[in-house]
């Protein structure tokens, strides 16, 4: 192999990897099953992460401190994000790219967009539970974005 041709290959292994980096991005499967009433709201928060929007002190006392809302927005991989479904389709994707020195990303890239989970927001209301000083669900709405 010429310098050229090592190259062309050196060139074309540093740029595997758009739809990999796609793959990899992907949001996994939620346990969308915490969304119920009497669930402690951390356990909420570990699963959904962060509140996309919360109470401040200020309006948490203004509704008379023992209720507040937190809505939340999050995408569900669903199973086909799931780790070892994620982990082959890398593998088929840089395979592909090295035998067809990467034609096929024109294939994989769109093919990857129709993985994407689904987005949603969440309204959780709580209630604050004085037997054990926690904050609890009191009802979930739950839409598809």
């Amino acid at each position: 192999m010429g310098v050229l041709g090592l190259a062309a290959a050196l060139t074309a292994l540093a740029h595997v990897g758009c739809a990999q980096y796609m793959v990899i991005r992907q949001d996994g499967p939620l346990d969308r099953s915490v969304l119920v009433a009497g669930v402690e709201r951390s356990r909420i928060v570990g699963t959904l992460g962060r509140p996309f929007w919360s109470p401040t002190l200020i309006s948490y006392e203004r509704q008379g401190g023992g209720r507040m809302t937190d809505t939340y927005m999050y995408t569900d991989g669903g199973d086909r994000n799931r780790v070892g479904w994620k982990a082959l389709r890398v593998v088929l994707y840089t395979a592909g790219d090295v035998i067809t020195i990467l034609l096929t990303q024109i294939l994989w890239m769109p093919i990857e967009l129709a993985f994407h989970g689904t987005d949603y927001t969440a309204v959780v209301k709580y209630e604050w539970r004085e037997s054990d000083q926690k904050w609890t669900v009191r009802s979930v709405q739950e839409f598809e974005r």
